[in-house]
C-alpha cells in the first residue's frame, strides 16, 4: 500500500510538471492533494514505528520479536526515503508559487526531523543490515532548504535539537554527519541574529538551548577533516544566537502559577525555564539531581536500588546536555550568574568518570571555552576564574584517564608552554601540569621536560609557575628520576626572585617527606647553597619573607634517626631512636626564630606567615625530638633558677612561652580586617593550639594526677593594680576655685568673660551641682551666660575656642541632666529644650545656634534623635539667606560642629559639608576661625569612634576624610607663608595620599618659615585646629604625623606654634617617634627662648614661649620644677607688670591654666587636670588670676582673660570629681564581673603549662569588659583557643564553674568563646577519670543545660552549641541516673525541634540522632569483655522515644511541606532509619505511632521507613507498600485554589512521597501487583488522582534499573523521543526535589508520564499482563472522556495529558487508536 501510494503520487506530479495544458486551479488542486497525502503519510509513518513496541509486547514469548521488528524498520526506511524523495520533487520541480502550497509539506517535514528521523535512523544503525541514510539526509535537506522561513519556525526549539544533535553523536560516516549538521544548520540557520526582532520570536530558553548545542556539534566534530566547514558555521552560528540572546518581553508576563502551567515537559525546558528566572537555587538543585542520577552515588544509604548503564545514545545525549550548558554558561551574558562553569564541570565530569570514551570528544569544547577566555575581542566577563576552571577540568582524570583525550589534552597544552605564549596564559597552563600527571602518569616525562625548560626561563613569572608545580608534584610524590631533578632544585635555591627560592625549599619538604631525600643531608646542603649557618639565627631573620617561610616550613619535616645495628652497646641494648645534630640544630633554630621575630622589621603580613611556619613545623615533632625528657621535667620543681641551665628546661620553657604567650600575637593579627591577614591569623591560633595540646598531653603522661598538685602554692601573677593610675593629687584640686565662687563672680558683674566662666562652672558636683538641679534651672541659667556673651565679643582665636567650648561643655552637662530622667519622659523633655534654645535667637543672635550645633554634639547617636540634627543642619545652611548670622564665620563654625557630629556614624553628608567649608575659605580669608575649629572638630570624631586601619568601607571613608582635611589645612598653612614652601606642598600631596616618601621627613627637619604679614589671626586659627589633628594623623600615618609636627615646630615664636606644641608632643611620644630626651630638649629651648623674651620685652615670643612651656612640663617624665616654677613666676610677673601688653597678659592667664591641666579649645575639646599638678601650683595660679580679676586698675581684656581662667580651673575641678565617680562605678562593677577564682577552683603544678593556660584564662575573663569591640574579639579569640587545649585533658568536676563563668559573661554574638566552652564541657563528659577527682560537676552543668528552655538557652550557650550538646548524649546518658535519662532525653530533642521552628536550623536534630544511634550500636554489640555502658531500662525507654514521638516530630517538622529541611532531611531521615534497623522487632510491633493511620501528615515518613519495616515484618512486606500506595492514589488531584499554601503543600507531600515509595520494590511480582494495584484504583477514583503521577514514577525507577537491562528493550526507537526525564531519576530523588519549587516537581511528572506508554507497554508484555493493563487503561480513558465537559478550564491541561498518555498505552499494547 505504501509503495503503491508512493509510486502513484510521484507519477501524477510528474505529468503535472511534464504538461502545461491543465488549468493552473486544477494542477493546484493535484499539488494540494498531494501535499496532503505526504503530510498524512509523514504522521503515519511516525504511528507506524511505533508497532515496533507492539511487536516486542506481542513476540516477546516466541523470542521473535527481533525479527518481526527488523521488518517494521524496514518498511519504514522505505517508507521515509519515499516521503522524503517526493517532497523533494515537488520543492524542487513545481516552483509556481500559484500552484504550490508549502504549509502540509512543512507540517510533514516537521514530524520527520522531530519524531521519526531520531527513531529509524538510531535504530537502523544498530542492525547489521546497510541502510542508504545518506540519501534521505541529502532530500530532507534539500526539502528544508526550499521552505518559506516561517515555516521553519515550528521546527526551531531545543527538543529538535538535541533530538538530532545526538543522532549526529551516534553517526559514524562523515559524509552522514555533515548531512545532519546541515538539516540542522538549514532549520536553525533562519534565525538571522542581525535583526533583533527577530529573536524575540522564540523562547529566550530555547534559543540558549539551541546555541548551546550548535557550539557543541561544532566543536566535537572540528577534528574531523571533511566536518571542519560545517563544524565552523555551526560553532559560529551558535556562539552569535547566544551572545545576542535577551529576555523576550513576554517572559516576565509570563503566568507563575503552577496549576495553569502549560510549558512543555522536557527535561531542556525545564533547565532553561531556570536560568530564564536566574534562579541560581534552582539550577543548583538541577544540577545536583542530574549529578546524582548519573553518578548512582548517594551519601546515604536508606534504597537499594541501582541504576543501570546508560544506552549509548543517552550517553551522547547526557555529554551534549553538559556541553551545550557549558557553552551557554561562558557565551551567553544572560545566564552567567545563575550558572557558573564548575556546576557544568561538575556534571561533565561525573559522566565521564563512568563512560571515559566521551573524554576525546569533550576536549575540543573546552578548548574551545580556553580560546574564548583568551580572546579580548569576546568580551566575556569572568575570563580569569572560566580560565582556572577549564584549565583544572582539562588536567582532571576525567579527561586524562582516557588515552585519546590525554593525546588531545597534551597537544593544545603543550602549545601554551612554549615562549611567545603570554606569560599569564603559560604561567597558568604550567601550574596545572602536576594535576596532569597524577592524573595520568604516563605524562610524566613530558611533564618533566616542560618544567625543566621553563625553570630556566628568562621570565621570573614562569620560573615561579615552574617551581611551585614542580614543589606540587614532590608533594603528590609523583616525581621518578629524583637526582636528575635534585639538580633543578638546587640551582634554584640561589635565584634572584625569592618566590622561586621559596618553592624550591618546598620541594624539598615534600622530596623528605616522602622519603626520597634525607633531612640531615638536606640541612648541610642548605647551609651550603643559601651560605648560612643555621645556628645563626640573626642571619637567617634578615632573609626574604619568602625564603624564611620556606625554610621554616622545611625544618618541620625532620624524623628521629635508627641507630645501626654495628653501633649498639655489647650488652644488647634496644635500638632507640636518636635525634640528630641536624634536627637538634632545626628545632632550636625554630624556637630562636620565634623569640627574634620581634626585634625584626617584617611587614605585619610576613610576621603572621613566619609565626604560622613556626608553630606548624614545631607542631609536626614528638617531645623527644623538642628536646623534652621525661625525668628531667618530672623532677624540676618549676622554681629553682638554677635548674634553667638545663637544655631539657630551657626548651620546655621556649615552648610554654611560645604557645601561650604567642596567642597575644595572634589577637593582633586578627584586629586587621584584610582578609589574608585575618585568615593567617586563624591559621595562627589553629597551630599554637596543636601545640598547648601536645603539650599538655606531655604533661600529663609525664605527671598524671600530680600534674594538679603543685609542690607549693604560689599567687597568681597580678599586674599593677588599676586603681592607681591616673590618680590626680587632692591637694593640688583642692586649691581651684569652686563653682560658687565662679557663679558670684558672674551675678557681681553679668558680662561676656564672666558668663563664659559661669558656662563652665555649670558642671561642678557641689551642693548646686547640675545632678540636683532640674534640667528646667540648668536651661534657664545657661540661657541667662547666653545672653551676655553678646557684651564684648571675643576677637583673638585662642579665647574664641576657649569660648566655644564653653558652650559645648554647657551642652554637655545639659544633657548629661537629661539623660537622668525618665525614659518615658526623656524625649518630651529634649524636645522641650530644643524649643528653649530655639528661643534665645531672638536675644542671642547667632551664638543660640552655635548652641544649638552644640547640643547636637552633645546628644548621642539615638536615631530617633537624627531628625533634629538634620533640621539643625538645614536651618544653618539656610541661615546666610535668612539673614540668621551676624557672621559668616559663625555659620561655618556652626556648619563644622554638625559635621563633627555626622561624622562619627560617617553619614556621607559630611562631604557636602567639608564642600562649604572649604568654599567659605576661598571667598574670605580674614573671618575663618569656625571653619579651622569646626575642622579640627570633625577629624577629632572621624578617629574617636574606632581604628582607622583596615579595609572596611566606614573606616576607609574615614581615613580619607581626614586626609582631605588635613589636606585643607596645611594648603591653607602654606598660603599663609611669605612664599610658597615646596616642601609643605609635597606634605600636602603625601597627606592626601596618606603615604610618606622617603626624604620628605628630613626635609621637614630641615625647613626654614616665615609667616606672611597681616594674617596672624587667621594663622593661629589655623594652629589650632591643627593642633587637634595629631592623634587621628597617627593612626593613619606615624611617619606623616611626625613630618607634620616637625614642620609645625619649626615656625618662629611668636607665631603661635606655642598652641600645638602639647599636642604635637604627647602624640609623637605616644608613637614613640619622639623620645623623653627629645622633649626634654624642647623644654629647655622654651626655657630660653622665655627668658631672653622677657628680657628683650617681646611681648608676643613671651606669650607664645610660656603656654609653650607651661602645656610641655605635664608630659615630662623628669623632674622640671625648675620649669614649673619659672612658669608661675613668669605669669605672676607679666599680668602684674604694666610694661606687658595686653595680649601678652590674657595668654598668660590661659598658660596658667596649661601648667594645671589641659585647656578646652587649646590642647584638648575638654578641661581635665593634670595628675602631677601640685598644690603650690594650683594656690599660685589661683591666687594671680582672682587678684588680676578683682583689679579695676587693669584693662578689661586682662581682667577678662583671668576671669575665663578662673571658670576652666572650676571646670578641670569638676571633671576630675566625675572622673573619681566614674572610677569607683568600675571598680565596683569589676569586683562584681570577677567572678570565679580559678585558683580557688584548681591549682594546676607550679611551672606547667597548665598553670599558665590557667592564668591566662582568669586573666581574660577578667579582661572581657574593659575592652573595645576589636580588642573583645581578639580577646575572644585567645579564650577560645585555650579552651579548645584543655579538651584532651581530664579537669576537676569544679572546673565547670569557669565554663559556666564564661558562658554567662560572653555576650551572645561571641559565638567562638560560646562554643569552644561547650565543646570543653562535653569533652569532660567523656569516659576519662582522674585518680581523685569528681566530674559530677561537668555532669550537672550538662544536666541543668539540657533542662533550660530553648531561647534562655541559646542565649547563654549561643545558637550554634546546642548541636554538641545534642550529640554528646552517649556521654551524658551513660554517667545519669536511670530515673533522669528518660526526662534529660526528651528535653534534648524537645530544643532540637525548638531549633528547626525558631531558626530554621536541623544541626541538632542530626547530632541527636547520630547520638541516639551510637547508644543503639553499642549495646548491640555482643563483645563478651566490654561492660554495657547502658541500663537495660534506658535503653528500652530510647527505643520507645524512638518509635513514638521522635518519628511524629520528624513527620511534623521534616516533611516536604517545612521548607526549612529541604536537602538537609536526608541525613535525618537516613540516620533515623539506621536507629530503626537496630530496635528489635518486639519492641516495633508494640508502637501505636507506626501502626496508625495513614494520613497527610505522617505518610511521608512511614514511606521511608517502610522498607525497614517491610523486611522485619517479612510476610506484610507487599502489604504495607501497598496501604501507602493505595493511599497516595486514592488522593484527588486539587484544582486551582490561587496557590493556596496549604494546597501546595498537599501536591509536594503526595509527590514527593510517591518518590520515596517508588525506589524501594524488590521483585517483579510485587511490582506487577503495584501496576494492577494502581488501574484498579484508577478505575474507581477516575483520572483525577494521584495514581497516574505515582504509576509514572514507579515505572520510571524500574525502567532505569538493573532489572531492565536488556538492550532490546531500551533500544527501540521511541526512546530516542522521549521526555529525558531519565536523566532525574536518582535513589535519593525525594530529598533532592525538596529544595526545588512545587510547579518544577509537577512538570519533572509531566515529562515521566509523557514517557510511560511505551515502559509499561514493554514491561507488561515481559509480565504477561498487558490485555489486563490495556483493557483497564481503555476503560478509564473513555470515562475520563465523558468528563471533557465538566472539567474546569485550570483542570484541563492535566485531564488532557491523562488522556493522551491512556490513549498511547492502549496504542502501545494493542495498536488501537481510542482518539
Amino acid at each position: 500500500l505504501v509503495r503503491e501510494t508512493l509510486w502513484g503520487c510521484s507519477n501524477v506530479i510528474h505529468n503535472v510538471n511534464g504538461t502545461g495544458n491543465e488549468p493552473i486551479d486544477s494542477q493546484k488542486d493535484v499539488v494540494s492533494c498531494i501535499a496532503s497525502m505526504i503530510q498524512y503519510l509523514s504522521a503515519a509513518l511516525s504511528t507506524y514505528i511505533r508497532q515496533v513496541v507492539c511487536v516486542y509486547c506481542a513476540q516477546l514469548i516466541r523470542n521473535k520479536a527481533e525479527e518481526e521488528a527488523l521488518k517494521v524498520l524496514e518498511l519504514s526506511y522505505e517508507w521515509l526515503r519515499g516521503v522524503c524523495r517526493l517532497t523533494q520533487t515537488i520543492l524542487t520541480k513545481i516552483i509556481d508559487p500559484q500552484i504550490i502550497t508549502t504549509n502540509p509539506l512543512a507540517e510533514g517535514i516537521d514530524a520527520i526531523v522531530t519524531t521519526i528521523l531520531p527513531q529509524l535512523s538510531s535504530s537502523l544503525s544498530s542492525y547489521p543490515i546497510d541502510f542508504d541514510l545518506a540519501g534521505i539526509y541529502s532530500s530532507l535537506l534539500s526539502c528544508i532548504t526550499s521552505l518559506k522561513r516561517h515555516e521553519k519556525l515550528m521546527m526551531v526549539n531545543g527538543t529538535v535539537a538535541i533530538r538530532l544533535g545526538t543522532l549526529a553523536l551516534n553517526l559514524q560516516d562523515n559524509t552522514e554527519i555533515v548531512l545532519v549538521c546541515g538539516v540542522m544548520l538549514s532549520i536553525f540557520g533562519l534565525i538571522d541574529t542581525t535583526l533583533c526582532d527577530t529573536i524575540e520570536d522564540f523562547e529566550a530558553e530555547d534559543l540558549f538551548m539551541i546555541g548551546g548545542i550548535l557550539c557543541s556539534l561544532g566543536c566535537v566534530f572540528s577534528p574531523r577533516p571533511m566536518c571542519a566547514e560545517t563544524s565552523s558555521r555551526m560553532k559560529l552560528l551558535g556562539a552569535s544566537l547566544l551572545r545576542r540572546i535577551g529576555m523576550s518581553p513576554h517572559d516576565e508576563e509570563r503566568n507563575d502559577d503552577f496549576f495553569s502551567h502549560g510549558g512543555k515537559p522536557h527535561l531542556l525546558n525545564m533547565i532553561a525555564a531556570s536560568l530564564r528566572k536566574n534562579d541560581f537555587s534552582r539550577v543548583e538543585g538541577f544540577a545536583g539531581i542530574i549529578l546524582s542520577s548519573i553518578c548512582n552515588e548517594q551519601s546515604v544509604h536508606m534504597f537499594d536500588w541501582e541504576r543501570r548503564e546508560l544506552s549509548l545514545a543517552d550517553q551522547s545525549t547526557g555529554l551534549l546536555l553538559g556541553l551545550s550548558l557549558l557553552h551557554g554558561c561562558v557565551t551567553s551574558k544572560s545566564n552567567t550568574n545563575a550558572l557558573q562553569p564548575r556546576q557544568v564541570y561538575s556534571f561533565i565530569g561525573s559522566l565521564l568518570n563512568l563512560y571515559p570514551r566521551m573524554a576525546s570528544r569533550t576536549v575540543p569544547s573546552i578548548i574551545h571555552v580556553l580560546r574564548t577566555c583568551m580572546d579580548p575581542s569576546a568580551g566575556y566577563d569572568c575570563i580569569e576564574s572560566t580560565l582556572l576552571v577549564s584549565l583544572e577540568f582539562l588536567a582532571s582524570e576525567s579527561i586524562i584517564s582516557d588515552p585519546h583525550g590525554a593525546h588531545l589534552v597534551w597537544k593544545y597544552v603543550s602549545s601554551l608552554t612554549n615562549d611567545g605564549v603570554p606569560t599569564a596564559v603559560r604561567s597558568s597552563v604550567i601550574r596545572i601540569l602536576a594535576k596532569m600527571c597524577g592524573s595520568n602518569k604516563k605524562l610524566f616525562r613530558r611533564i618533566r621536560d616542560v618544567i625543566g625548560r621553563s625553570m630556566v626561563s628568562r621570565d621570573p613569572f614562569i620560573r615561579i609557575a615552574a617551581t611551585a608545580t614542580l614543589a606540587d608534584l614532590a608533594k603528590f610524590d609523583l616525581l621518578r628520576d629524583v637526582e636528575e631533578i635534585i639538580g633543578w632544585v638546587q640551582s634554584r635555591l640561589q635565584d634572584e626572585e625569592p618566590a622561586v627560592a621559596h618553592f624550591a625549599l618546598v620541594a624539598l619538604k615534600y622530596l623528605v617527606v616522602n622519603e626520597e631525600l634525607e633531612f640531615d643531608l638536606v640541612i648541610r646542603v642548605l647551609e651550603k647553597r643559601l651560605g648560612v649557618d643555621l645556628c645563626d639565627t640573626p642571619t637567617i631573620m634578615k632573609l626574604d619573607s619568602l625564603i624564611l617561610e620556606g625554610l621554616l616550613m622545611l625544618l618541620g619535616t625532620g624524623r628521629l634517626e635508627e641507630i645501626d645495628g654495628e653501633s649498639e652497646s655489647e650488652e644488647g641494648t634496644d635500638n632507640v631512636p636518636i635525634v640528630s645534630p641536624e634536627l637538634s640544630k632545626a628545632v632550636s633554630l625554630l624556637l630562636d626564630c620565634h623569640h627574634y621575630l620581634q626585634n625584626v622589621d617584617k611587614d605585619i603580613y610576613s610576621n603572621a606567615v613566619i609565626r604560622r611556619r613556626i608553630y606548624a613545623s614545631l607542631t609536626e615533632y614528638t617531645p623527644q625530638i623538642l628536646g623534652l625528657d621525661p625525668d628531667i621535667v618530672r623532677d624540676w620543681d618549676g622554681f629553682n633558677n638554677s635548674e634553667y641551665t638545663l637544655p631539657e628546661i630551657t626548651s620546655f620553657l621556649a615552648l610554654k612561652s611560645n604557645s601561650v604567650h604567642g596567642l597575644y600575637s595572634a589577637a593582633q593579627f586578627l584586629k586587621s580586617h584584610d582578609v589574608g591577614m585575618y585568615n593567617n591569623a586563624k591559621d595562627v591560633a589553629k597551630d599554637i593550639l596543636l601545640l598547648c595540646r601536645k603539650l599538655l598531653l606531655f604533661e600529663d603522661e609525664v605527671h598524671g594526677s600530680f600534674l594538679f598538685r603543685g609542690l607549693s602554692i604560689r599567687n597568681p601573677k597580678v599586674g599593677p593594680s588599676l586603681t592607681n593610675e591616673g590618680r590626680v593629687s587632692k591637694a593640688g584640686i583642692s586649691q581651684l576655685p569652686d563653682a560658687v565662687d565662679v557663679k558670684n563672680m558672674f551675678e557681681e558683674d553679668p558680662r561676656s568673660a564672666s558668663a563664659i566662666a559661669f558656662l563652665y562652672a555649670m558642671g561642678s558636683t557641689g551642693s548646686n551641682s547640675s545632678t540636683s538641679q532640674p534640667t528646667s534651672e540648668l536651661v534657664l541659667q545657661i540661657s541667662e551666660c547666653f545672653y551676655d556673651l553678646l557684651n564684648e565679643p571675643l576677637v583673638d582665636p585662642a579665647f574664641q575656642a576657649v569660648q566655644t567650648c564653653s558652650m559645648m561643655y554647657s551642652m554637655d552637662v545639659l544633657w548629661a541632666s537629661m539623660e537622668q530622667a525618665e525614659e518615658s519622659t526623656k524625649h518630651t523633655l529634649f524636645n522641650q529644650v530644643v524649643s528653649d534654645v530655639e528661643g534665645w535667637a531672638s536675644n542671642s543672635g547667632e551664638y543660640a545656634y552655635v548652641a544649638l550645633a552644640a547640643l547636637a554634639l552633645a546628644v548621642d547617636d539615638d536615631p530617633q534623635l537624627w531628625s533634629f540634627i538634620t533640621k539643625i543642619q538645614n536651618t544653618i545652611l539656610g541661615g546666610s539667606d535668612n539673614y540668621l548670622f551676624a557672621s559668616e564665620d559663625a555659620m561655618v563654625l556652626c556648619v563644622g560642629m554638625v559635621a563633627a557630629k555626622l561624622s562619627r556614624t560617617a553619614d556621607a553628608r559630611v562631604s557636602d559639608l567639608i564642600d562649604f567649608i572649604q568654599l567659605s575659605l576661598s571667598d574670605n580669608s580674614k573671618a575663618c576661625f569656625g571653619a579651622f575649629f569646626g575642622m579640627g572638630l570633625m577629624v577629632k570624631n572621624l578617629a574617636s569612634r574606632s581604628e582607622l586601619s583596615g579595609s572596611n568601607p566606614s573606616k576607609v571613608w574615614r581615613r580619607r576624610t581626614i586626609q582631605r582635611l588635613l589636606g585643607i589645612f596645611m594648603t591653607e598653612f602654606d598660603a599663609c607663608l611669605s612664599e610658597s614652601n615646596s616642601t609643605v606642598r609635597e606634605l600636602v600631596d603625601c597627606l592626601k595620599m596618606g603615604e610618606s616618601s622617603d626624604d620628605l621627613l628630613c626635609m621637614c627637619e630641615e625647613i626654614d618659615l616665615s609667616i606672611l604679614v597681616g594674617v596672624d589671626q587667621k594663622f593661629k586659627s589655623i594652629l589650632i585646629g591643627l593642633a587637634h589633628t595629631f592623634f587621628a594623623l597617627s593612626a593613619i600615618n606615624v611617619k606623616l604625623m611626625k613630618c607634620v609636627a616637625c614642620t609645625l615646630i619649626k615656625l618662629p615664636w611668636g607665631s603661635g606654634k606655642g598652641f600645638i606644641m602639647h599636642n604635637a608632643y604627647k602624640a609623637c611620644l605616644d608613637a614613640e617617634m619622639f623620645q623623653q630626651e627629645d622633649l626634654s630638649n624642647a623644654i629647655l629651648d622654651c626655657t630660653d627662648v622665655l627668658r631672653k623674651a622677657i628680657a628683650d620685652g617681646s611681648d608676643m615670643i613671651c606669650s607664645d614661649a610660656l603656654f609653650a612651656l607651661a602645656s610641655l612640663c605635664s608630659l615630662s617624665t623628669a623632674n622640671v620644677q625648675t620649669e614649673t616654677s619659672l612658669v608661675v613666676e613668669t605669669i605672676q610677673k607679666v599680668l602684674s607688670d604694666v610694661s606687658f601688653g595686653n595680649d601678652c597678659k590674657s595668654i598668660s592667664a590661659l598658660a596658667g591654666c596649661a601648667i594645671v591641666g589641659q585647656v578646652p579649645g587649646l590642647t584638648s575639646f575638654t578641661p581635665l587636670a593634670h595628675q602631677l599638678v601640685k598644690k603650690e601650683v594650683s594656690l599660685s595660679v589661683v591666687k594671680v588670676l582672682n587678684e588680676t580679676a578683682s583689679n579695676d586698675s587693669e584693662e578689661l581684656k586682662c581682667r577678662d582673660s583671668a576671669t575665663i581662667g578662673l571658670g576652666v580651673l572650676c571646670a578641670m575641678k569638676s571633671s576630675i570629681r566625675r572622673v573619681r565617680k566614674n572610677r569607683l562605678v568600675f571598680e565596683k562593677t569589676k569586683q562584681i564581673d570577677r567572678g570565679v577564682d580559678i585558683e580557688a577552683i584548681i591549682q594546676a603544678r607550679d611551672g606547667s603549662v597548665l598553670e599558665s593556660i590557667l592564668h591566662e584564662i582568669q586573666a581574660l575573663l577578667r579582661m572581657k569588659s574593659q575592652h573595645s569591640h576589636e580588642d573583645a574579639a581578639a580577646t575572644n579569640n585567645k579564650l577560645s583557643v585555650l579552651f579548645s587545649s584543655l579538651e584532651l585533658i581530664a579537669m576537676p568536676g569544679s572546673f565547670s564553674r569557669v565554663i559556666e563563668m564564661a558562658l554567662s559573661t560572653t555576650s551572645r554574638n561571641d559565638a567562638e568563646v560560646k562554643t569552644s566552652s561547650v565543646s570543653l564541657l562535653v569533652s569532660q563528659l567523656k569516659s576519662r577519670r582522674r585518680i581523685g577527682f569528681d566530674g559530677r560537676g561537668f555532669v550537672d552543668l550538662s544536666t541543668r543545660l539540657a533542662k533550660m528552655p530553648y531561647q534562655e538557652l541559646t542565649d547563654l550557650i549561643g545558637i550554634g552549641s546546642l548541636p554538641i550538646i545534642t550529640k554528646a548524649i552517649p556521654d551524658l546518658l551513660n554517667q545519669l541516673p536511670t530515673s533522669v535519662c528518660e526526662g534529660v532525653l526528651k528535653n534534648l530533642w524537645t530544643l532540637s525541634q525548638d531549633e528547626i521552628i525558631r531558626n530554621s536550623s536541623i544541626s541538632s536534630t542530626e547530632a541527636f540522632l547520630l547520638g541516639l544511634k551510637k547508644i543503639m550500636l553499642d549495646a548491640v554489640k555482643n563483645d563478651p569483655g566490654s561492660k554495657q555502658t547502658i541500663s537495660p531500662a534506658v535503653l528500652r525507654a530510647l527505643q520507645k522515644a524512638t518509635i513514638g514521638y521522635i518519628f511524629s516530630d520528624l513527620c511534623k517538622n521534616a516533611s516536604p511541606s517545612n521548607p526549612v529541611c529541604m536537602l538537609n532531611s536526608e541525613n535525618i531521615w537516613s540516620s533515623y532509619i539506621r536507629c530503626l534497623e537496630i530496635i528489635p522487632v518486639a519492641v516495633i510491633s508494640e508502637s501505636d505511632v507506626l501502626k496508625s493511620e495513614i494520613n497527610l501528615g505522617n505518610i511521608y515518613g512511614i514511606a521511608l521507613c517502610a522498607r525497614v519495616l517491610s523486611s522485619m515484618s517479612g510476610s506484610s512486606a507487599s502489604n504495607r507498600t501497598r496501604k501507602i500506595e493505595t493511599f497516595i492514589a486514592c488522593q484527588n488531584y486539587p484544582g486551582n485554589s490561587n496557590n493556596d499554601i496549604r494546597v501546595i503543600d498537599q501536591i509536594r507531600a503526595v509527590l514527593v512521597t510517591s518518590l520515596a515509595i517508588a525506589p524501594q520494590p524488590q521483585s517483579e511480582t510485587e511490582m506487577k501487583e503495584s501496576v494492577m494495584n494502581i488501574f484498579e484504583i484508577m478505575l474507581v477514583q477516575g483520572v483525577k488522582t494521584f495514581g497516574l503521577e505515582l504509576l509514572a514514577i514507579k515505572v520510571a525507577f524500574w525502567w532505569e534499573s538493573l532489572h531492565v537491562n536488556e538492550q532490546s528493550s531500551i533500544n527501540v526507537p521511541v526512546q530516542r523521543v522521549t521526555k529525558l526525564s531519565s536523566f532525574l531519576i536518582a535513589k535519593n530523588i525525594c530529598f533532592q526535589f525538596q529544595s526545588l519549587p512545587c510547579d518544577v516537581l509537577i512538570q519533572f511528572y509531566d515529562a515521566c508520564i509523557a514517557d510511560l506508554p511505551f515502559k509499561l507497554a514493554l514491561l507488561c508484555g515481559r509480565w504477561r499482563i498487558s490485555d489486563d493493563v490495556s483493557n483497564r487503561a481503555k476503560r478509564i480513558c473513555n470515562d475520563g472522556i465523558r468528563l471533557r465537559a465538566t472539567t474546569p478550564k485550570s483542570e484541563a491541561r492535566r485531564l488532557e495529558n491523562s488522556l493522551t498518555c491512556l490513549r498511547d498505552i492502549v496504542q502501545f499494547m494493542t495498536g488501537e487508536m481510542l482518539f
